[in-house]
C-alpha cells in the first residue's frame, strides 16, 4: 500500500506513510498445523505420551489439571456444619476458618503424605472437634484464645509410621477438642466418660 501524495508550496509532491488501518483480510494470521514441519516451531506441542510429561500442562484432550500435592488448603464456613470424614486428601498445611459453625475434622482415614500436618484454626463462636487415630502425636503449638476452651485427649508421642499434628489456634468464644479414636470407633457418651 503506497502513501498519499502531498503537494508542497514549490510544486513538489511527497509521499506520506500509510495511515494505520485494519489488517488486510487477504492475509489472515498464520496457523501452525501439526506435523513434521511444526516440530521446528517452539510453540509446537507433541501429542500422546510426550504431551503428558510437559510440566504444568495436562495431556491433549484432558479436562483435569495436574494435581499439586502439598499446597495449603482452606476450609471455611459461616453458620455451617463443616465435616471432613472418611477418605480425604489432607495437605501439609490446612486452615479452618469458622464463625457460628460446627466443624469436625476426622484424620483417621485421611490421605496424608507428609510426616507433619500443620492445622491453623481461626474461629469465632465456633465449635471444632479434631479426631486422630492412635499413634498420632498432637501438639497444641500456640496461638491465642479469648473466652474459649481447648481440650486435648491425644498423645504427644508419635508412633512409628504415624504423623504429627500441630495445631495453631486463634479463637474467640469458641471451643476446640482433640480426641483419639480408632477407625470405626465412636466417641463414648457423656455419662460413660471418666473425665
Amino acid at each position: 500500500m503506497t502513501g498519499t501524495p502531498h503537494e508542497h508550496d514549490d510544486g513538489r509532491e511527497e509521499s506520506r506513510p500509510p495511515l494505520p488501518g485494519p489488517v488486510d483480510e487477504a492475509r489472515p494470521p498464520m496457523t501452525i498445523i501439526g506435523g513434521p514441519a511444526a516440530e521446528d516451531t517452539p510453540q509446537w506441542q507433541p501429542t500422546g505420551s510426550a504431551a503428558q510429561t510437559s510440566p504444568g500442562r495436562p495431556a491433549s484432550g484432558s479436562s483435569t489439571p495436574p494435581r499439586t500435592d502439598g499446597g495449603p488448603s482452606t476450609i471455611s464456613g459461616v453458620f455451617s456444619n463443616i465435616k471432613r470424614t472418611g477418605r480425604w486428601e489432607c495437605p501439609a498445611k490446612i486452615s479452618l476458618v469458622g464463625a457460628c459453625s460446627d466443624a469436625v475434622l476426622d484424620f483417621r482415614e485421611a490421605v496424608i503424605t507428609s510426616p507433619e500436618v500443620e492445622l491453623s484454626v481461626y474461629d469465632v463462636l465456633n465449635s471444632c472437634k479434631v479426631i486422630v487415630p492412635p499413634g498420632v502425636g498432637v501438639d497444641m503449638a500456640g496461638g491465642m484464645s479469648i473466652m474459649s476452651s481447648e481440650k486435648s485427649q491425644a498423645d504427644s508421642v508419635v508412633a512409628e509410621g504415624a504423623f504429627r499434628l500441630r495445631i495453631l489456634r486463634y479463637g474467640f468464644c469458641s471451643d476446640i477438642k482433640v480426641i483419639t479414636l480408632a477407625v470405626g470407633e465412636s466417641e463414648p457418651k457423656w455419662w460413660k466418660r471418666s473425665g
